[in-house]
């Protein structure tokens, strides 16, 4: 009977080995599932974050790019609208003193509005006593102003600041002022710098008590 209980005694010690041996087998097991289980969750956690990084970086790049090209683009834009705004200011002051001057000189036509009812001027007629007027600007001798040459005194007749030109006259004068602001070099002889009013039409001429050589018609 000894025999026997030492069998069984062998025999349980012998499965209680087994068995522990098969739950610590076990137990290893499940601690390596859970540690890969842990590691792949971790890998997974990180590269999601890092793609999350990823995207957010690039967010943040396209929206700092974009806000970027939009103040660019408000920079630009001011750029040029006051590029623009000085081209206009820069015409408007071309424009003004291109009308002022056109005022002077349409002034002296209307000035000889009788003479061109009477003798029929035309528009070559009106060239030359502009034409003589500018000569006496491009001469010089102190003066720099078309308002200064056609007002004095005795010069240009029927001139008066007071006269309120035809609108014909100014856009004639207009005209007349681009083409001689246009010129490079003077087609004119400085020397005729006053004008004839004859019913043959006006003419450019270098005296007082021109003959008929000093005259010049159109110069």
């Amino acid at each position: 009977m000894n025999e026997n209980l030492a069998i069984l005694a062998e025999i349980d010690a012998d499965y209680t080995r087994k068995t522990n041996n098969l739950r610590f087998r076990h137990r290893k097991a499940n601690d390596l599932y859970r540690l890969t289980v842990f590691l792949v969750v971790l890998g997974l956690t990180v590269s999601l974050y890092s793609w999350g990084l990823d995207v957010w970086a690039q967010r943040r790049a396209d929206q700092q790019t974009a806000d970027a090209r939009v103040l660019w683009n408000a920079e630009l834009a001011a750029k040029e609208d006051a590029a623009k705004q000085a081209q206009a200011a820069q015409e408007k002051s071309k424009s003004d003193i291109l009308a002022e001057k056109a005022q002077v000189v349409a002034k002296a036509f209307q000035g000889i509005k009788n003479f061109i009812d009477l003798y029929h001027y035309d528009r070559s007629d009106l060239e030359t006593y502009a034409r003589c007027i500018f000569n006496r600007y491009d001469a010089g001798n102190g003066v720099n102003s078309l308002q200064v040459i056609v007002s004095r005194k005795g010069q240009f007749t029927g001139y008066a600041d007071s006269l309120t030109p035809l609108t014909e006259y100014v856009d004639l004068a207009k005209e007349f002022i681009r083409d001689w602001e246009a010129e490079t070099s003077k087609p004119c002889d400085l020397s005729y710098q006053c004008a004839e009013l004859t019913p043959d039409g006006i003419y450019l001429v270098t005296s007082s008590n021109p003959g008929p050589y000093d005259r010049r018609w159109h110069a």
